[in-house]
């Protein structure tokens, strides 16, 4: 028998769209699933870096409340910066000659590029300041504190009635805050 000529309808081995499309769904799922599991990992890493940073601004707080006799007088993140910087007083006056640094800056995130600028002050790993609040004047007395905190993720620091968080306020369930 002779050859048949092939038929130019006749099929080669291929993929159809429809398995070249279920191969691409597949994959596109699996990087979904992998781009989120990344994602989770790095908000923990912001949470535990936040944490870390505010156990080391609390110690040099202290520091400086053992060395000038009281805490950083102003909420202002640049003037507490400054006085933990040793650029200023606990009122947050300028001094004339740098004082003693009750903090490094290595490994902190810094609002600004050059440490030593007057405008500076420390952020936390979504980019806004840390916020402080000293103790008030009528609570002067042994035990007394100082609030540090982040806002957390979303960035809503709440109300903090007389210095203390609130539990109950959803503004303030991500906040993070120093150690006491």
């Amino acid at each position: 028998m002779p050859p048949t000529p092939r038929s130019s309808f006749a099929r080669e081995p291929a993929f159809t769209l429809i398995e070249v499309l279920v191969v691409l769904a597949v994959l596109a799922s699996l990087a979904g699933i992998g781009l989120g599991a990344a994602q989770g990992v790095r908000a923990l890493a912001d949470l535990r870096q936040a944490r870390v940073e505010l156990a080391r601004v609390a110690a040099a707080m202290e520091s400086a409340r053992l060395h000038l006799g009281r805490y950083p007088a102003r909420e202002d993140p640049v003037a507490w910066y400054a006085t933990l910087a040793g650029r200023s007083d606990a009122d947050g006056q300028p001094l004339a000659q740098p004082g003693r640094r009750f903090l490094d800056p290595t490994g902190l995130r810094l609002a600004l590029a050059q440490e030593a600028d007057p405008a500076n002050h420390l952020s936390d790993p979504w980019g806004r300041a840390y916020l402080y609040s000293p103790p008030s004047s009528d609570s002067a007395g042994p035990g007394t504190s100082f609030l540090l905190f982040s806002a957390g993720p979303d960035g809503e620091p709440g109300r903090h009635p007389a210095g203390e968080p609130d539990a109950t306020d959803p503004a303030t369930r991500d906040n993070l805050y120093a150690p006491r």
